[in-house]
């Protein structure tokens, strides 16, 4: 989707042999002149960005991008203070650590596919993270248009399937009773939301993304609470690891494109705007955003994400998740947050 600026170039030099050829042989000056003038100005516009490149290198067989150049290419302003990086711009801003996966746009954790590189004072970011992952974000332009219709709500687990469990609250009850108040909420502002289970039963990960697809569905949403020791919690949302990258816990690259991986810029926008949108809400702790290669995820025939709103291990979040104006807070937070991402979307 870049422009072709050496043509530009050469066709604003044609363009202005010309103006000069009449000026000398026509003797029409003043409009002329004026036309001349005005030529000059729309090129000077274009000097910057017709003579733009990002420069690349090898880092680890990985291809890097130079910080710098990615800076200017979002229009924002670059600096370096110690082992960070920072880009700063009036739509948003993003602060990169040395060596390190872990990065923020504005104030909200993402986990990179690959860490940042950092030799000498310069920085280099993964192409990788660069085009599926930090440009959606960056640019609403960057995403091709498309419909926002029916929404899937997946509540995971179910059944047989408890799913996490706190002192006195089952995974499967909570994200139940969050989907259904969220889907009542969408249906009323105008859209076609549908649940991959109404009531407490068992349903299969293939399952749930099979009723999505053959639904044509324009968006799927995967509800979970998490379970760890009694010090973990946070809200964290994941998206589908880009095809030949880790998940964020680590493992193997995959090398097979996956189903999702054909919305890789959607689910790094919709990923960002939900975990914005619930840290916002809910004021809880930022896990961040992660990268997985979940079946519900790899499956899938159109944007998607896993959403973990907190933690049942947790005493307190524990009680949050289950008091009725906690859930309310989650239900506006994900709400706003498809509108958001359907505002960047709209056709």
């Amino acid at each position: 989707r870049t422009p072709n600026f050496s043509q530009i170039q050469k066709n604003f030099r044609k363009t202005i042999k010309l103006i000069f050829y009449r000026l000398i042989y026509k003797k029409n000056y003043k409009f002329y002149l004026q036309l001349t003038l005005f030529l000059l100005f729309l090129l000077s516009l274009n000097l910057h960005s017709a003579t733009f490149r990002i420069r690349s290198k090898t880092i680890n067989k990985e291809k890097y991008l130079y910080l710098k150049d990615v800076a200017a290419f979002y229009g924002a302003r670059y600096c370096i203070r110690g082992t960070r990086a920072y880009l700063i711009s009036p739509n948003k801003s993003m602060i990169f650590t040395a060596n390190d996966r872990r990065a923020y746009i504005d104030s909200t954790k993402i986990y990179l596919s690959c860490p940042v590189s950092a030799k000498n004072n310069l920085f280099c970011l993964s192409k990788t993270d660069f085009i599926k992952f930090l440009t959606p974000i960056m640019k609403d332009t960057y995403l091709k248009k498309r419909r926002l219709q029916k929404i899937i709500i997946d509540p995971g687990h179910g059944g047989k399937d408890k799913g996490a469990s706190g002192s006195f609250s089952k995974e499967k009850d909570i994200v139940l009773k969050i989907s259904k108040k969220l889907v009542s909420l969408l249906k009323k502002k105008g859209y076609n939301a549908i649940l991959t289970r109404k009531i407490d039963n068992y349903l299969s990960l293939k399952q749930r993304t099979k009723l999505a697809n053959k639904a044509n569905a324009d968006l799927f949403l995967s509800l979970h609470v998490n379970a760890a020791g009694l010090s973990a919690k946070g809200v964290e949302t994941f998206c589908l690891s880009p095809n030949g990258t880790k998940s964020t816990a680590g493992g193997k690259k995959k090398k097979t494109k996956q189903t999702g991986n054909n919305y890789d810029l959607y689910n790094a926008r919709l990923a960002f705007e939900i975990q914005q949108k619930m840290l916002t809400y809910t004021d809880a702790e930022d896990r961040g955003i992660r990268h997985a290669y979940f079946q519900v995820l790899r499956d899938i025939s159109c944007p998607a994400v896993l959403l973990e709103m907190g933690f049942v291990s947790c005493i307190s979040e524990e009680k949050n998740l289950n008091n009725t104006k906690y859930q309310k807070k989650i239900i506006y937070a994900i709400l706003h947050a498809i509108i958001n991402f359907h505002k960047a979307i709209k056709k």
